[in-house]
């Protein structure tokens, strides 16, 4: 017994010392990694009712921004909005739907939009012919999103959710959503219907989900990716008895068709509950990375999964996490690409009291970096819905549901804009959100917001008392600021940073790991 204790012991200390080795590995290639950091938020919703869910959003190449949303002040409405100046500002809502108070939300069933050509186009569910009759409705504009023409494209006598659209490259717009049967609300499959002539007319449907065993998890969304090579998939998360892993299927445009059912996860865990929440796709080259949620001891998680061969296989997966932990609860990811081979993510993250926190996998590498939050507000409820979308030069853009002042669409990006646009009401209190990441590497941040201005000094201590950096020593004006800290050449370890605003002080403490 006592040999066995010994050995046990042995292998212990050989793993923890590889354990150890490997994230001072990654501490080092941390710091080759450019951070991004995104601006404090703008208003979308302006002038809104606070009862704003589900935004979609598509930016051109240039950086216009197009978001939609629904709104369920009076039951439900599809409104949009647009910048032309990378989020500077926001054009006054207008409503996308004819039908007032029609547009349908369940969970996370929420309208979606793309461009092509100057071209907008939006796809959502909507109940104008009764609850069993919920159908998808498309609207285009082609002035920019000032006025919209609609049509119906879902089932006359079923029940369309979880509409999904996109634009290939070739110009034709696809669309997909959950059908069930009207009355008695069978599931039956994932439905497409596709234009060629840019919106006036669509084909009949197609079923996507032609196989057996299982069947898509119907209350999760779908999402329609175009791989480089030209090939269309739609990836959704399946359901074989509780197990509901993400899996695809390729559209064959010679012989109009769905096949080729392939896995995207492995993970074989039992999900007992909906997830509300499907992959996001992203690919470049012959890589595709697939942001998901999946459930690991209880608790949902994302993953960032890789192929390199175009998706025959995903043999990596990569945590949203630099080191481990517990009761975190993540989900509904949105993945972006750049130009430079990097993967974007960001998700719903519940620790300090819920944000939505974003990560960069570097190409090359295998793990996620700049783990920081997008958020910029200090509430104790949970930031929703997020969607991530890059521009031309690989500037970030994000929109998400905000709920300080009830529930408001807000926008954050990685793009220049100028501090002086943040338009939100002026604080009544001098607050300071708690650090995150915390423990962190390579940097760490804090929200600070002041009711007036004032002179601020922000020191770092050792738990020894001794000062080993000052991070802001000056003025600051009134209103929300980031605060953020990135050590250079000291030790890890506890340290205790210190906000003295005027006669106002709080101190807080975080762990450097390195």
């Amino acid at each position: 017994m006592e040999f066995q204790t010994i050995n046990e012991r042995f292998f212990k200390n050989v793993i923890m010392k590889k354990y150890l080795n490997f994230v001072l590995l990654c501490v080092i290639m941390n710091s080759l990694v450019l951070s991004n950091d995104f601006s404090p938020s703008q208003l979308v919703s302006e002038n809104a009712t606070p009862q704003n869910f589900y935004p979609d959003m598509t930016v051109t190449e240039d950086g216009t921004i197009y978001v939609i949303w629904v709104n369920t002040t009076d039951g439900g409405d599809i409104y949009f909005s647009k910048s032309t100046d990378h989020g500077v500002t926001f054009s006054e809502y207008v409503a996308v739907n004819q039908s007032p108070n029609q547009a349908s939300t369940i969970g996370y069933n929420g309208p979606k939009i793309a461009e092509r050509n100057d071209t907008l186009h939006v796809l959502w569910s909507d109940q104008r012919n009764g609850y069993d009759h919920t159908s998808a409705f498309y609207a285009r504009s082609i002035d920019g999103g000032i006025t919209w023409e609609e049509t119906q494209v879902g089932h006359g006598y079923g029940v369309n959710f979880y509409p999904e659209l996109m634009v290939t490259s070739d110009g034709v717009i696809h669309a997909v959503f959950h059908y069930f049967q009207a009355g008695s609300w069978a599931y039956r499959h994932i439905a497409h219907t596709r234009s060629t002539n840019g919106g006036d007319s669509w084909s009949g449907f197609k079923t996507v989900s032609n196989y057996t065993p299982g069947e898509p998890c119907d209350c999760c969304p779908i999402n329609l990716h175009e791989l480089p090579n030209g090939q269309l998939i739609a990836g959704f998360r399946n359901n074989v008895s509780n197990i509901r892993d993400m899996f695809s299927v390729q559209w064959n445009s010679s012989n109009s068709s769905w096949g080729n059912l392939s896995p995207m996860s492995y993970d074989n865990y039992n999900v007992s509950y909906c997830p509300a929440s499907g992959p996001s796709l992203v690919s470049q080259d012959s890589l595709i990375g697939m942001a998901y949620m999946t459930e690991i001891d209880g608790e949902s998680r994302v993953y960032l999964a890789l192929s390199e061969d175009l998706g025959d296989t995903f043999s990596v997966n990569i945590s949203m996490e630099m080191t481990p932990v517990t009761n975190v609860y993540q989900n509904h990811p949105s993945a972006a690409i750049t130009e430079d081979g990097n993967i974007h993510v960001i998700w719903e993250d519940s620790r300090d009291n819920g944000n939505i926190l974003y990560g960069v996998l570097g190409a090359g590498q295998n793990f996620m970096t700049d783990i920081s939050a997008v958020n910029d507000s200090m509430t104790n409820s949970q930031e929703m819905a997020p969607n991530l979308g890059t521009d031309g030069e690989g500037y970030l853009y994000a929109v998400w549901v905000d709920c300080r002042f009830g529930r408001h669409i807000r926008f954050a990006t990685t793009y220049p804009i100028p501090l002086s646009t943040n338009n939100d009401p002026t604080p009544d209190k001098f607050s300071i959100s708690s650090a995150y990441p915390n423990p962190f590497n390579p940097s760490t941040q804090f929200d600070l917001q002041l009711e007036y201005a004032s002179e601020a000094q922000i020191t770092v201590y050792d738990i020894n008392g001794k000062v080993v950096d000052s991070i802001f020593n000056g003025y600051l004006e009134k209103g929300y600021h980031k605060i953020k800290w990135q050590p250079q050449s000291i030790s890890g370890g506890i340290y205790l940073i210190k906000f003295m605003m005027g006669a106002q002080e709080k101190t807080h403490k975080i762990i450097y790991l390195k």
